[in-house]
């Protein structure tokens, strides 16, 4: 008589688990829906200008109450997961950490001074402004030399990598910029040179960065004592209301920058050109430097994503905190809170198009 296979049986959370791990329809069509909420946000502040002016005026000093609430809906479920016991049995990693640092705190703002000169100083020169060209290029590099954006926490959940790894190195890449960001500022902007941070840089780090921080480790920390499958099945409920909000802060980023890209469409695309070209550039130099390094790929891509850019949203507030009010400000804000959601995700989807050729690298 033949026996019958045992069939063992397979725990709750699996089913729950494997359910919440395939990607839902808004993942599969985010690049669309990016897109779309630009439009919509653009269309909004142009044809419908008082909505889009009710939800600027909801600030508290310089924080957007809006921005900041959305900020905080998009990272901190992500975040939420490097509180899993799993990961607190992980060591800090100064290899990435170093890498990363490296990266975004000299090769970054130096590569994009470079191109900023090469592009806008002589290969687009006939299409720019000429008396306006210096600042754009300082501009652009404050942009580069910002601190990293937490939103690199939501692209890491997306690309299934290290996401404490993620969250240590944005902390220590953040304190560094902070004391680097003041002398930057005053070299690039030819201003006297202040050692303190600035203060918009202060308090949207603050806001941006360690507030949602502590709110995640504390919420994180409550779901991890009921084990990792509950914090993992719990964030990817909230994915959905996760990308969500991310198109919501596209669309209110994109209203707000409405007004200078409908009146030099030409040279915000040009200015983001030449930003997305060092973003790619030091990405890709930052995968080698991984590789090098024998990263695992779970943690070269948190390292190649925070070594590839800093956050715009803050960048801005520090152009407009160190330069004041004025059309390249507010062309160069435009272009910092435009760029930084489409590029992000597009960098996730180029480092998981290298996976495998990351992986067999390693064999």
């Amino acid at each position: 008589m033949t026996p019958t296979p045992s069939i063992k049986p397979v725990p709750a959370h699996t089913a729950a688990d494997a359910t919440a791990s395939q990607p839902g329809w808004i993942e599969r069509h985010l690049v669309l829906l990016l897109a779309f909420a630009v439009g919509v946000g653009v269309g909004i502040a142009h044809f419908i200008p008082g909505v889009m002016r009710s939800i600027v005026d909801m600030r508290v000093g310089a924080i957007s109450l809006p921005i900041a609430a959305l900020i905080w809906a998009a990272v901190i479920p992500a975040m939420m997961q490097a509180s899993l016991p799993s990961n607190a049995r992980l060591t800090f990693d100064w290899r990435g950490a170093s890498i990363a640092l490296f990266v975004g705190g000299i090769i970054r703002p130096i590569s994009m001074a470079l191109l900023a000169a090469i592009a806008l100083a002589w290969l687009f020169r006939p299409l720019l402004p000429a008396a306006e060209i210096p600042a754009y290029i300082a501009g652009l590099t404050l942009l580069a030399a910002g601190p990293p954006s937490l939103l690199t926490c939501l692209w890491v959940n997306l690309a299934g990598a290290d996401q404490r790894a993620a969250l240590l190195q944005i902390l220590l890449a953040a304190g560094v910029a902070l004391i680097a960001a003041g002398p930057a500022a005053a070299l690039l902007l030819d201003l006297p040179i202040v050692l303190a941070p600035p203060s918009g840089m202060l308090i949207a780090v603050t806001v941006h960065v360690v507030v949602p921080v502590a709110i995640a480790q504390l919420l994180g920390r409550r779901l991890a004592a009921q084990g990792d499958h509950a914090v993992r099945v719990f964030t990817a409920s909230l994915r959905p209301w996760t990308l969500g909000a991310v198109l919501l802060l596209l669309a209110i980023l994109s209203g707000m920058a409405a007004p200078a890209l409908i009146q030099r469409p030409l040279v915000i695309a040009l200015l983001a050109l030449s930003l997305a070209c060092q973003v790619y550039l030091n990405a890709g130099q930052t995968m080698l430097m991984s590789r090098l390094a024998d990263l695992p790929y779970a943690r070269a891509v948190p390292t190649a994503l925070i070594g590839a850019s800093g956050s715009g949203i803050i960048a801005a507030a520090l152009a407009a905190d160190a330069a004041g009010t004025g059309t390249a400000t507010a062309v160069i804000a435009a272009v910092g809170l435009l760029a930084e959601i489409p590029l992000g995700l597009s960098v996730v989807l180029a480092l998981d198009a290298c996976r495998r050729r990351y992986e067999s690298a390693a064999r």
